[in-house]
């Protein structure tokens, strides 16, 4: 009865911190609710570190919340020097970049101390974020192939639902905050964790699965997702032949790819206005920049054309270096009406600021790599390279929440889960080289908590 009781208590416990990342991550903004629901998490997290006694910040954490008050204060002068600081939404960059400190590397510790804790590995955290993706891809799905579901959970979060076959009714499903290309490339990233699992040779069909239904929700948010997940792909095929491990991935994505295949002919019978608005609309959309290959040899889209185009552009020297101290204009546009990431942040606060932001997160990548082993050493790089890549797209180092908290999730999860394992073992090497060189009659001590 007791061990029922455990397990039952342990599994209520895994639910609530599922519960608890998703909201945490995905933010959809609750009708009704005063605040961000980000910030009713960042609450309970803050009251249950305080009640386990893990509230604390790292040693290793504090050089990266230096670098972001570095980064603060130099666009508070940039935007003084330009006398923008006052003017109605220009701050709002400058409001992004406080809240990176102030609440996504406060929760991000936090809960990995919590977690750790309570016992859990990170290994736990991993399939957690990997478990909110599926959730949310679940979601994802359920909205398309139903107006009753869509217009019952859409207006929960101030959406509106859109009936099937009107334009553009396939996105903007997620119960999300934001719910296009960053939200897209989000779910993307969980390509990662899937070779992790491969890595490992932890993969269960429930994984394959849940990759099947991420990935669906990738195609229908947003076409930059297909870059993770090409991207994610050559990776594991790397990472994968170098194991010999090739057939067994080959394996495992057939699954995934069978199990999209067999969902996409049962909605022919079940939901065949669906089915017909997935080849008249979505396959068009999804997959434009292939048809445009084999049209005219080059892959692009309508809207990386005009990217290219109109929203990179010659700019003055002054304005490169300290940008104007705008984001948007008088219109409530962006400014100089560019919704490219690079663009934007350097007629905001110039190459300096992006610069310091580079260097932010590559602080972050290189701590992620001292504390991983090979399995997991390529997830937080890889993560990295892809926003920076995005990044031209939009901007998505100031301005897209929920990729910075899944970054740094995961990022501080592998330093903090990691770093304690670490000291312990170099403490135990510095004992026993202490002992063979003054030749001590008694053993190295024996570490635990209290010594270490």
């Amino acid at each position: 009865m007791r061990i029922q009781l455990k397990v039952k208590k342990r599994t209520l416990q895994t639910v609530y911190y599922l519960l608890l990342i998703f909201l945490y991550i995905y933010a959809p903004p609750f009708t009704g609710l005063p605040y961000n629901v980000a910030k009713f998490v960042l609450i309970l997290v803050v009251l249950e570190a305080l009640y386990l006694n893990v509230f604390s910040i790292p040693r290793l954490l504090i050089g990266q919340m230096g670098l972001y008050v570095i980064l603060i204060i130099y666009t508070i002068i940039v935007l003084e020097m330009h006398d923008t600081i006052g003017i109605f939404r220009q701050t709002g960059p400058l409001e992004q970049i406080m809240t990176h400190l102030f609440e996504i590397i406060v929760i991000s510790a936090l809960l990995s101390r919590i977690l750790q804790k309570r016992g859990y590995t990170l290994d736990h955290l991993l399939n957690l974020i990997y478990s909110a993706m599926t959730i949310q891809g679940v979601l994802v799905f359920m909205n398309f192939i139903s107006y009753d579901i869509r217009s019952t959970l859409l207006p929960l979060i101030g959406a509106k639902a859109k009936m099937t076959g009107t334009f553009d009714w396939y996105r903007g499903l997620g119960f999300s905050l934001v719910k296009n290309y960053d939200f897209a490339l989000f779910q993307a990233m969980s390509i990662f964790i899937f070779a992790y699992k491969v890595l490992e040779k932890n993969t269960k069909l429930s994984d394959v699965l849940k990759l099947a239904i991420i990935a669906f929700s990738v195609f229908v948010s947003g076409r930059t997702g297909s870059i993770g997940i090409a991207f994610g792909l050559m990776l594991i095929t790397y990472k994968t032949m170098s194991r010999k491990l090739f057939i067994y991935t080959i394996q495992r994505l057939a699954i995934s790819i069978v199990g999209l295949f067999a969902a996409y002919f049962a909605l022919s019978a079940f939901a065949p206005a669906v089915f017909s608005s997935i080849n008249d609309k979505v396959l068009p959309w999804a997959f434009e920049f292939i048809y445009s290959y084999l049209d005219t040899g080059e892959f692009s889209t309508a809207s990386s054309d005009q990217l290219v185009k109109d929203h990179y552009f010659d700019i003055a020297d002054k304005t490169m270096i300290f940008g104007d101290g705008l984001y948007y204009d008088k219109s409530g546009f962006f400014y100089k009406f560019t919704d490219a990431g690079y663009m934007r942040q350097t007629l905001y606060f110039g190459v300096i600021g992006i610069v310091l932001f580079f260097i932010i997160y590559l602080r972050m990548v290189a701590q992620t790599m001292n504390y991983s082993k090979n399995t997991y050493s390529f997830i937080v790089p890889s993560y990295f390279i892809l926003m920076a890549i995005t990044h031209y797209k939009g901007d998505v180092f100031s301005n897209s929440l929920i990729l910075n908290r899944g970054f740094y999730i995961i990022a501080i999860g592998i330093v903090i889960f990691n770093s304690s394992d670490v000291y312990r073992a170099n403490a135990e090497k510095f004992y026993a080289n202490l002992w063979r060189q003054k030749d001590l009659k008694n053993k190295p001590p024996v570490l635990n908590e209290n010594n270490v």
